[in-house]
């Protein structure tokens, strides 16, 4: 009888550790696609917007006429935070900075979705420095 108990008992923490060790792999892992892909509160017009209003253009790239599409690359965390913030492509040391320091002040965003439950994902976000005249013109995508 005792060795039914050891045995079960056994098989039931094998079980329950398994369990435990694929939730804390779902706590860590980053998926590069879900099911519902996380997405800027308001959708892509929205972040526009929201880009051009916070994005500064570099004054030294400005007079430089540097022009071009930074890539900067992020997890979309489960609450809907920027975490790990990685420059994917570079255009200019000063376009790249600016374009980072204006990913990591973003809002929260609504998480993506795995199966129902909000889970972590990389998300890759073009961001476009273009002059226009005089001005700048800011924009994404």
């Amino acid at each position: 009888m005792m060795k039914k108990f050891v045995f079960l008992f056994g098989l039931l923490m094998c079980c329950a550790m398994s369990s435990y060790a694929q939730t804390q792999d779902e706590d860590v892992k980053v998926y590069d696609v879900v099911e519902k892909m996380p997405q800027f509160e308001g959708g892509d017009s929205v972040m526009v917007a929201w880009l051009n209003e916070h994005i500064n253009y570099p004054k030294i790239a400005e007079f430089r006429k540097i022009e071009g599409r930074v890539f900067v690359r992020f997890i979309v965390e489960k609450d809907g935070s920027i975490g790990e913030i990685q420059l994917a492509r570079s255009v200019d040391p000063w376009l790249d900075q600016e374009a980072m320091r204006v990913v990591k002040s973003m809002p929260k965003w609504i998480p993506g979705k795995q199966n129902g439950k909000p889970v972590r994902v990389w998300y890759t976000l073009p961001v476009h420095f273009k002059l226009n005249g005089a001005n700048s013109d800011k924009m994404t995508h």
